[in-house]
């Protein structure tokens, strides 16, 4: 069952790759699974998902998209807008830790890659850095609350 499922992850993480907490969104993929014979596991349990058998070890330590690519309709499904916000907010704030007060306005696209962002960029900012950062202006947040109260 899943427990077993759970143990098996962290037997992968801790005994196999022997990879830092840190270090596990760059060391673990789906080929990871796979190439120790724990794919079917990964796809019954997990529903085929890195993030989510990480995540079910590691509560709340990483986002999906840190895993390679992020599941499915990510960036496009309902949830989209959150999932963008998240990410942005995680990107600027959490991994390069620069001011909510003054978001940047240009950041290299190597930054969004580096940082498992690529596809975001791509899919749905055309690889434009100014309209993925314009997210976090403080002017598209008075507008979007302005917009949902009236």
């Amino acid at each position: 069952g899943r427990a077993h499922a759970e143990a098996a992850v962290r037997w992968l993480v801790e005994q196999k790759l022997c990879v830092s907490i840190e270090d596990i969104p760059k060391a673990v993929r789906f080929t990871t699974f796979k190439d120790y014979g724990l794919d079917t596991m990964i796809k019954t349990v997990f529903g085929g998902s890195p993030f989510q058998a990480i995540d079910a070890v590691y509560p709340g330590r990483f986002r999906p998209w840190q895993f390679g690519c992020a599941p499915r309709d990510f960036w496009s499904g309902p949830d989209r807008e959150r999932h963008i916000q998240e990410a942005m907010e995680w990107l600027v704030y959490d991994k390069l830790q620069l001011s909510r007060e003054a978001p940047p306005v240009f950041l290299p696209a190597r930054v969004f890659e580096k940082h498992g962002l690529g596809g975001l960029l791509v899919s749905v900012f055309g690889r434009n850095t100014r309209k993925a950062l314009a997210v976090l202006s403080p002017l598209e947040a008075t507008q979007k609350k302005n917009a949902s109260a009236g």
